[in-house]
């Protein structure tokens, strides 16, 4: 893995754009970590687990940004919705044993393949919404 400043320079990449987009940081840091040969099931582990941390700063920033907006739905802070929030964090957390043992037995290739499939939609749906 490269040094301190370039990591930096990846984080706020990562952070930036995974925002932008409004997709998990998870999956542009997959990208970055592929291109340094990371194997594909560490580099998906690794990858969710930064989607946490982008997601944190990432929804502060949707809070501030969309503060006192007018016609925002109920019970939104900012861009926010605290009923989103608060059905699909269970969903989540029930659902990610799922996730982990469907990526342990999928092969390598299979992974590969998921993986660019799923970027291949994110990136339709995000062309679609331009």
């Amino acid at each position: 893995m490269p040094g301190a400043s370039t990591m930096t320079a990846y984080g706020l990449l990562i952070g930036s754009s995974a925002a932008l987009m409004g997709i998990g940081g998870g999956l542009v840091a997959n990208v970055a970590l592929s291109l340094y040969r990371f194997p594909i099931h560490a580099a998906i582990a690794t990858a969710s687990g930064v989607g946490l941390f982008v997601s944190i700063p990432g929804a502060f920033g949707y809070v501030v940004s969309g503060w006192d907006h007018p016609g925002l739905p109920p019970l939104s802070v900012g861009y926010v919705s605290l009923i989103g929030f608060a059905l699909l964090t269970p969903l989540s957390l029930l659902t990610v044993r799922f996730g982990v043992n469907l990526a342990h037995h999928m092969q390598k290739r299979q992974m590969e393949v998921a993986l660019a499939v799923y970027q291949v939609l994110i990136s339709l749906r995000f062309a679609a919404s331009l």
